[in-house]
Order: C-alpha cells, then structure tokens, then sequence
C-alpha cells in the first residue's frame, strides 16, 4: 500500500520530469527559432508554426516552350493527345500545401484540372514516372486559366498535405479534366524548358493509356508548404590571385532558380531552406565558373570553405569586312556581344580587332547604316580566333541575307497532322512540337498549303495567318509556293484547262488580277517571305510522268512555264513589293525530256536556286541524288537551298538505322558544299520522325537522334528573336 509520503515523493518527482522536459523543450525551440532567425514562431493558439517556402521548384525565367497540350479527357486513350503532365522532383522533409503549374488557357475547355502527388519509379532525370497517388489537390475549373502564359496554384485541403521525405524522388502531376470538353483547338498548355533543362527530374506525359517518359525537357513548376527541417549554407568568395574578398559575385544554387550577391566583404548567406543536397555556382564577368556542392539533408548551418575565382583566359578576335564587291570597308563599328560586350572600328585597311576578350561564346554585329552582314556570326572564343565579315546593302538582300561560307539556315515544313485548330494555333502546335524534337528553332517556316490560281491567299490574311507566329519569334523567314495550274483541272495539258493552257493564261495577262491581290497581300504582311513558282516542274512534265502527277502536269512545256513564272515576278515588282525572294525550285532529277536548265527562268528572275530531293529507298544516297542538280547550279553564283527533303517512314522496309544513315550522309553532303544556304525539312506526311512517344506513327528515334545532333552544329542558324523596345 502506497503511503503518503510515496504519494508526495512520486508527484515531486513527475513535476521535475516535466518541468525539466519543458526547459529542454524551450531551449531547443529557442535555440531553432535563432538559428533560422524567426521573427514570429508562435500564434495566439500556441502552435509552432514555420513559415512557408518554396519546396522545390523550376522556375518562369528557364521557359522556352509548350509542353503538352492537355487536348483529351484522363485517361487518355488516344495515341493523338495528352490527358495529363508529370515532373519529377526531389523531396525534403516538408508538408506540401500547394503546387504551382505555368500554364495557358487556349480556346473554351471545360472541367477540372488537378494538381496529384505521386510516388516515383524509375531513374530521376532518365526514365521518371508516376507509381502511387499519395495526395490529391483541390480543383480549378479549367475556364478559369489565363489565355496567357500565368503561374496558377492548386491549393492541397488539410488532409490531402503528405510530408515529404529528404532525397527521396516524387512526380507532381497535372491532371486534366476527367469529364467535360477538351480538344487541340480547346485545351491548356504547359510551360516548359527543352533547349537546355538544368532541374534534375524529367517530364512525362499520359496517353494511349500509359505514361511516356520525356527526358530532356522539364516543366516549369513549383512545390509550395512548410518545411519541418530547415538548412542555412554560407560562405565567402575570393579573389584567387591575391585571396582579397571578391564582391558583386552571383552565387546561385543549381536547378532551384534561387540566387544572391557576396557582399563586400565575399560572403554569402542562404536561410531557411529546406534540408538537402545542394549544389552552388559561383558566376562573375570575366572569371572561370566553380560549382560546389553541399550535403545538408540533415539541417543545419552550413559554413563552406572560402571559393577561390580565378581569371578567366583571354583572346585575340579580329578579321576584315569588305563589302559584297570585294572592296575595303573602313569605319564600320562592330560589336561582340557576350556576358561582356566589345567595341572595335575597322581601319583603313578593314582590319578590326578586339584584344583581350574573355573567353565564352559571343555573337558579333556590324553597326553601319545603309548595310549589313550577310549571315550571323557566332563566334565561339576559347583560342584566337579569326572572323570575317562581308557587308551587303540593305535594300539588296530583301530581308534575307544570304549566310557566309559555312553557315546555313535551319527551316522546314511543320505539319503533324490533320486537324480543326484554326491558324495559327495548329502551325505553333507543329512547329513547336518538331522544334523541341529536334533542339533547335526555325529561321524560316514554310505555310501548310498550297495556293493555286484564282485562289484567296489565306496566310497573310487575318484571323487565319502566320503573321503572329513571326511577330513572336518563332521565326523569321515565310516560305509559301504559288502553283500555275487550276486545282481541278482535267489531268491533260492538251484540254482548255490544261496546266499548259494555264501558264500561258498566266503570262497573257488574265489572272493579273488575281496575281495583284496576292502582291498587295504579300506586302501588307510586311515580313521576309521566299516564294517559289511550280516547284519541281521538272519533275512534272505531262501527264501520266512518274510520281502519278501528285499535284499537276505543269512542266510540259518549259516556255509556258517561264513565261508564266516571269509575269507573276514582273507584277509583284509593278506592284513594288519589296519584301520578297524569288526562289526557283527543282526536282533533284528531271522525268522528262526537259532539264534543269530548260526552265530556268534568268538571273533577273531569280534569287536562290532551290532543289527538293528524298530518300525513298534503303541504300539512297544523297551525294548521289544531289550531283547533277549541284554541278549545274553551281555555275548559275546563287545561294542555294534545299527547298525539300526528307527520309520516308511510310515504307516500312527501310528500316530506322538506314534512315539515320542517309540523315548523316545528307549534312555531310550539305557540310562539304558551302554554297547551301538553306535546308528545310519536310516534316509532313510520310515524311515525319519523332522519339517522344513510341506508341504514335513516325516512333524513329535513330533518325530524330541523327537529326537532333547534326542540326546542333552552330553552322546550322535559327532565329534568335529580340523584341522591340
């Protein structure tokens, strides 16, 4: 029986356990709450509470494309679209409240969008995908997102909030509606980055019934809550030639979008981050780059050794500018923009220099009023480097200049498929989607159709025009064909409205009226545009000519063509469209008894020389394809151009490796003839590639590979767009 005395002895010895538990606690807290130095940590009602963070995240700044679209209701049982988009992550030990998607309304969707929290399986950054739902968002109503590109945030209710645990990966997933209207023409696209991504995880997206894994590309997203373990990294960088603080430098942690400035005494402070592996950048004009990495999974302060930035090495640029006629030009002032940017005049002689440039990859500019150079110079500076300039008048190249030796413009044809998205919507779907295939835009974009005579031209008019593509950027240069037949004429030359007959109608005057308004459309579009009349007409001479006539018959007599061709240039001259090249376009070989030269239309006439050639067989060799036409063309001292090429899926007999085969063989043809100018894929049809969904046509992921890096060589130009200010 317990007495008294025992009774006291044990409740004296309670309190002592809990005041003493109580002092521990206080002093741990306080100790915390110094550490991460919180203002306020406690509220009204007692809780402990930490402020919220930013968990993980990718964000706005690194944005370069769409992703998705989601265009069909989950689960996606189509091979044609998305459903939903996933990101992989690394978590920290943290509640998640909330995620953020960088999204864009297009068109009248309706339904809910929700943000789900998955476990993760497979390889982070190689092969990531959703495993197990964990948490489900609350929802938006999918009529609610922005027509512009916006961050939208999905709010988690108190009992859908999972903590996090530390270096464990995780998919956050943007789901599409379940019920309701979504289409291509009607749906949400998804911010993203794929030129050159930099977080660790990777993109996925659902359809067909499955999730397709989309290495190479992240989304831009962020994982919001409070962290239950927080880290703080400091340090200090140094000069390394004489270990005096270095101020002003940028120290960025790699991948979270999440920078600071050292002070001016070099340090640096991180706070309240959450707990976890880490690596830091250390980045200042002129000095070499140094990464550092940090493992601070298990809280903390962090203090780093000091970072020792050393010079970076420095080179000689120079080279002579001369004008198109071989001639010296003097005073012309030249730029070479970088992370730093220099100033050289040339001199008497042409003869700039810019001594002494930080090594790093820059761009070099003329500035001379009345010209400009031919091509963009990219000039990658990590030995002295030689650089010439050639300097044509403005009015001379009508808004495409022709690129020196060695450069190349980057275009195709974009047309993935049929579908009822007006324009421009469907041409930035394609060209977007075939652009983050191949890692690399466009300098120019062919329309998708044709226009034949007495016809409207619908792609320099509004609402149905290409024209906001340019004005955005996603491209510089227009390309369209104009055809000198009737879309329903009879298939015989030798019928009233024979493609023969139409020629000559053409060159007699009686569609002049047509032919003006399309010169009056062409120059209120205002923008660079390379035409071309009848492309391969040599190999369409007659009826019934090998190729089944698949567009027309015109060809059959070289003259009507000519002189077809030379009125429709003569009218938009008169119409004093200033804003066009004339571009003639040949087969790679001619059918028929007439030849290349048989239907070139003169030097006046014409502007660069263009030929489409194919792969449609295993074992076809483009050196070979493209010989007759190069010797030829050659000798006429214009740019050429590949107006059309491509290597054909649809014959399942040639199998992936030969057409990656004849892609290399291709650039190592272009490469070896530096009077190419231009090589534009025909991304259309039977004639499309792609790697990013092997359950859809065209799965060729040897070809896209081939393609993606050749086209990376910096021979290849896209357009870099710079908005007006």
């Amino acid at each position: 029986m317990m007495t008294n005395k025992s009774r006291y002895t044990c409740l004296t010895e309670l309190s002592v356990t809990i005041i003493t538990m109580f002092l521990l606690f206080t002093s741990l807290f306080t100790s915390l709450a110094a550490e991460l130095q919180f203002s306020k940590v406690i509220l009204s009602s007692g809780k402990i509470v930490i402020p919220k963070i930013t968990i993980e995240g990718y964000s706005e700044s690194n944005y370069d494309r769409v992703l998705g679209p989601i265009a069909t209701l989950h689960p996606s049982e189509t091979w044609d679209f998305d459903s939903s988009e996933s990101q992989s992550f690394i978590g920290a030990p943290a509640k998640v409240t909330a995620v953020g998607f960088y999204l864009r309304r297009r068109g009248f969707p309706s339904g809910f969008l929700y943000a789900v929290l998955y476990s993760h399986t497979g390889i982070l950054g190689l092969n990531s995908t959703p495993n197990v739902e964990l948490a489900r968002s609350d929802p938006i109503d999918i009529s609610t997102i922005p027509t512009s590109f916006s961050l939208v945030t999905f709010n988690f209710s108190e009992d859908q909030q999972v903590i996090l645990k530390a270096n464990v990966p995780y998919c956050i997933v943007l789901e599409g509606p379940r019920s309701g209207f979504v289409d291509n023409a009607n749906c949400v696209q998804i911010g993203g980055d794929g030129s050159s991504p930099s977080h660790g995880g990777n993109w996925a997206r659902y359809r067909y019934g499955q999730w397709w894994v989309m290495n190479g590309y992240d989304m831009i997203f962020y994982i919001f809550g409070y962290s239950l373990s927080l880290c703080s990294i400091q340090g200090r960088v140094m000069y390394s030639s004489n270990n005096t603080p270095f101020s002003g430098v940028t120290v960025e942690i790699v991948g979270h979008s999440v920078h600071t400035i050292t002070a001016q005494d070099g340090t640096y402070h991180f706070n309240r981050l959450p707990s976890r592996a880490y690596t830091l950048e250390f980045k200042a004009v002129g000095y070499r780059t140094v990464r550092q990495t940090v493992n601070a999974t298990a809280g903390g302060s962090f203090h780093l050794n000091d970072v020792l930035l050393a010079e970076a090495p420095r080179f000689l640029v120079y080279g002579y500018v001369k004008y198109v006629n071989g001639s010296v030009a003097s005073e012309v002032t030249l730029y070479l923009e970088g992370d730093i940017t220099y100033e050289a005049v040339t001199n008497i002689d042409g003869l700039y220099e810019f001594p002494n440039v930080v090594e790093g990859n820059y761009l070099l500019q003329v500035s001379f009023s009345g010209y400009r150079q031919l091509g963009t110079h990219i000039v990658n500076v990590y030995s002295n480097v030689v650089k010439n300039v050639t300097l044509a008048p403005v009015e001379a190249d009508k808004g495409i200049p022709i690129p020196p030796d060695g450069f190349c413009y980057h275009a195709a044809f974009c047309s993935w498929e049929d579908t009822a998205a007006p324009l421009p919507e469907q041409a930035r779907r394609d060209i977007e989607r075939f652009a983050s295939i191949v890692g690399k835009s466009l300098y120019a974009a062919e329309n998708a159709g044709t226009v034949c005579v007495n016809e409207d031209f619908w792609p320099m008019r509004e609402p149905n025009s290409w024209k906001p593509l340019i004005e955005e950027g996603l491209f510089e240069v227009f390309i369209f064909s104009l055809f000198p037949y009737l879309r329903d004429y009879p298939s015989d030359s030798n019928t009233e409205n024979g493609p023969t007959a139409t020629e000559w109608k053409i060159a007699n005057g009686t569609y002049d009226d047509w032919i003006r308004t399309i010169a009056q459309q062409t120059k209120e579009f205002g923008y660079p545009v390379m035409l071309k009349i009848g492309p391969e007409m040599n190999g369409n001479q007659g009826p019934s000519q090998p190729g089944g006539s698949w567009i027309a018959d015109f060809g059959a007599n070289p003259s009507a063509y000519k002189a077809a061709y030379r009125h429709i240039v003569d009218i938009f001259r008169q119409e004093g469209v200033d804003n066009v090249v004339w571009c003639i376009s040949y087969n790679f070989e001619s059918v028929g008894a007439y030849d290349f030269e048989d239907y070139y239309s003169g030097d006046e006439y014409v502007d660069w020389i263009g030929v489409d050639v194919y792969q449609i067989s295993e074992g076809d060799d483009p050196a070979a394809q493209l010989n007759e036409f190069y010797e030829w063309a050659v000798t006429k001292g214009k740019p050429l151009a590949i107006t059309e090429w491509g290597t054909n899926w649809y014959y399942k007999n040639i199998p992936d490796a030969d057409r990656a085969r004849y892609i290399n063989a291709f650039f190592d043809e272009i490469e070896s003839k530096p009077e190419y100018k231009m090589i534009r894929y025909h991304w259309n049809s039977w004639w499309r590639f792609q790697d990013d969904d092997p359950s859809d046509y065209g799965y060729l992921p040897l070809t896209a590979a081939a393609y993606r890096n050749r086209i990376a060589n910096s021979r290849y130009l896209e357009y870099a767009y710079q908005p007006s200010t």
